[in-house]
C-alpha cells in the first residue's frame, strides 16, 4: 500500500510538541531549514512505497525508510541519511539548498547577511551557541566574506558613485563637505575614513579608507592622506569643485592655501565649519564687525572705523550686567582672544556659514557597520564603511513618518546637556531595497566562478598588509616570550622571598 493511502481511521496523528519544562527545549538542537527543502521531505515521505531497493547496484537487500535516519549537523543545517541493512546509503536529505561543491545555501546567506547587516560573527555565533542553533564556522564565514562579499560590495559602491558624478558635472560649481573619522581615539588609530559629501544633495560622493601603514605608521597624517585621495578622485572625474568645507585641520588648510596649496592654486575656496570655529558664538556676532566687540563691552558704540549694529542704548535701557573697564584683566583677556592673529587670519573662512553636521551624523552611522570595539582586516573594514555609505545614500531622503490620518509622528528625548526634554520628527522606516540586489550579485559571484572556495584567500595588490605588520618591532617567537614571562615570575618570586626573609 502506498504512503498516504491508509484509511483515515487508522492514522494516529502525533500530538503537538509543547514546552512544559525547561528541559523540553533548552538543550534541543535547532537548525536553519528552508521551506522548499522541508516540503520536498514531506512530499517524498508521503508518497514513499513501503519497501524499496537499495540504490547500490550490487546490493540485493529490500528496505523501508524508517522514521529514525542518521542525523548530522553541518554548519547551520541538518542532514538526514537513510542506510540499508548492509550499510549502503539510500537517500540523503539536507535542510538547505546546496551549491556545487557542497556549500550549503543557508551557511552562505547567513555569512553574507551577517556582513550586510553590520553584525559581528563573534556576537552572532555566541547567540547561536546559547540557542543551541547550528552556525557556520569562523573560517568558512571569513572565506565567504573575503572571496565573494567584499569584491561585490566594492563594485556595487563604485557603480553608485559613477551614477552620482554625472549629475555633479552638469553643474557650474560644486560645494563639498569633508571630514575624517578615526577607528579609535588618540594616536593609536589604524584606519582613517575620510568622507566627502555633496553640499547640495547631501549624498556621500567619495569615501577613502587610509591604513596606518600607508602613512609610515603615523596616525597624525592619515586624515590628510584621506582628504588628498578623495579630492584627487573627484577632480580626476572632472567634477567642477569650487569650494570645500572642512574642520580646521592644519595639514588640510596648507593644501587649500590659495598661494602654495595643491588645491588652493586651483582656485578652490576653503571654508571652515562654522560650528567648530565659532565655538557656539551667535551668528549675528560673527556678521558684525568683530573688533567692535571690544568697544561694545566698554559702552562705546561708535568709533573711528565703525559702529555697533544694534538699537541705541540709553540710560533708561535696563541692564543686568556692568560694562567692562578698558585695560582691566577681563578686557585684556577678551582682547587677546578676539585679536588672536591666527583667528583673524582665518575668520573669513567662516563667513559662508558651512556646516559638516550631516557628515558627523554619517560618521556616527558607520558605528553600526564597523564598531570601534572590534578589529577588522583592511578589505573588510573598507567594505563595512562602504555599506554604511550605501545605507546612508539610500535613506537620506526618507519622508517624515506620519500616521494613517496624515499627522506627523513626534517622538521625545531627554537632552543631558541642557537637562530638558525635547521633541523630534522621525523618518519613515528604512526599506533596504538595495540589499536584495547586493545579495543576488554575491550569490551570482559564487555560482559564476564555477569552483569551490579557495583554501587561502589571495591578498589584493592594494592591500596595505603588503606594507608589513603594524608594529615597528619585528614579532618575537611565542616560545621565547613564554620563557621570558616565566623568568620574570621566578625573579619576582625570589625577590619577594628575600624581602620576607624566607631565603
Amino acid at each position: 500500500m502506498q504512503g498516504g493511502e491508509e484509511d483515515d481511521d487508522d492514522i494516529e496523528f502525533p500530538d503537538e510538541v509543547k514546552v512544559n519544562h525547561s528541559r523540553d527545549i533548552k538543550d534541543e538542537q535547532c537548525f536553519i531549514v528552508y521551506k522548499k527543502n522541508l516540503l520536498q521531505l514531506v512530499t517524498f515521505l508521503l508518497h514513499l512505497p513501503e519497501e524499496m531497493k537499495s540504490r547500490e547496484p550490487e546490493c540485493t537487500s529490500t528496505v523501508r525508510l524508517g522514521p529514525d535516519p542518521v542525523t548530522k549537523s553541518v554548519g547551520s543545517g541538518m542532514v538526514l541519511k537513510w542506510y540499508c541493512s548492509d550499510g549502503h546509503l539510500l537517500w540523503r536529505w539536507c535542510s538547505q539548498p546546496t551549491f556545487k561543491y557542497g556549500l550549503q545555501g543557508g551557511d552562505f546567506m547567513l555569512s553574507s547577511s551577517l556582513l550586510l547587516s553590520g553584525n559581528n560573527y563573534s556576537k552572532i555565533s555566541l547567540m547561536f551557541k546559547f540557542m543551541y542553533l547550528g552556525c557556520v564556522c569562523d573560517s568558512t564565514f571569513r572565506k565567504i566574506q573575503l572571496q565573494y562579499c567584499v569584491p561585490v560590495i566594492d563594485r556595487f559602491w563604485k557603480r553608485q558613485l559613477n551614477a552620482l558624478i554625472p549629475e555633479m558635472k552638469r553643474r557650474n560649481s560644486v560645494v563639498l563637505l569633508g571630514d575624517g573619522r578615526m577607528d579609535s581615539p588618540g594616536h593609536c588609530a589604524q584606519y582613517c575614513t575620510y568622507t566627502v559629501m555633496d553640499e547640495k544633495t547631501r549624498a556621500i560622493v567619495a569615501l577613502e579608507v587610509v591604513d596606518k601603514r600607508e602613512t609610515d605608521r603615523k596616525s597624525a597624517i592619515m586624515e590628510k592622506k584621506g582628504f588628498e585621495k578623495a579630492m584627487d578622485f573627484l577632480l580626476e572625474a572632472d567634477v567642477p569643485v569650487k569650494e570645500v568645507s572642512t574642520d580646521a585641520h592644519p595639514q588640510i588648510g596648507a593644501m587649500m592655501n590659495a598661494d602654495k596649496g595643491k588645491y588652493g592654486r586651483k582656485y578652490i575656496f576653503h571654508s571652515l565649519d562654522v560650528w567648530h570655529g565659532a565655538k557656539n558664538l551667535m551668528k549675528k556676532l560673527l556678521a558684525a564687525l568683530w573688533t567692535g566687540v571690544l568697544h561694545h563691552v566698554c559702552d562705546e558704540h561708535q568709533w573711528d572705523l565703525g559702529a555697533c549694529d544694534h538699537d541705541p542704548i540709553t540710560e533708561e535701557t535696563p541692564r543686568t550686567k556692568t560694562w567692562l573697564v578698558p585695560g582691566s584683566p577681563a578686557h585684556k583677556k577678551l582682547t587677546a582672544i578676539i585679536m588672536n592673529p591666527r583667528w583673524l587670519k582665518t575668520i573669513y573662512k567662516y563667513l559662508r556659514f558651512r556646516t559638516t553636521s550631516d557628515l558627523e551624523s554619517f560618521q556616527n552611522h558607520i558605528l553600526m557597520y564597523a564598531s570601534k570595539r572590534y578589529g577588522f582586516s583592511p578589505p573588510v573594514y573598507e567594505a563595512r564603511c562602504k555599506l554604511a555609505a550605501l545605507d546612508y545614500n539610500e535613506h537620506k531622503d526618507r519622508a517624515v513618518w506620519k500616521t494613517k490620518d496624515g499627522d506627523i509622528k513626534y517622538k521625545r528625548r531627554f537632552q543631558k546637556k541642557s537637562d530638558r526634554w525635547s521633541i523630534y520628527v522621525s523618518r519613515e522606516p528604512k526599506k533596504y531595497t538595495y540589499i536584495t540586489d547586493l545579495q543576488a550579485e554575491i550569490l551570482d559571484e559564487r555560482i559564476d566562478l564555477g569552483k569551490g572556495m579557495s583554501r587561502k584567500q589571495p591578498m589584493s595588490e592594494t592591500d596595505p598588509r603588503r606594507l608589513g605588520l603594524l608594529p615597528r618591532v619585528p614579532p618575537v617567537p611565542t616560545n621565547v616570550l613564554v620563557l621570558e614571562h616565566r623568568s620574570r615570575i621566578d625573579e619576582s618570586a625570589g625577590e619577594s622571598s628575600t624581602f620576607l626573609g624566607l631565603s
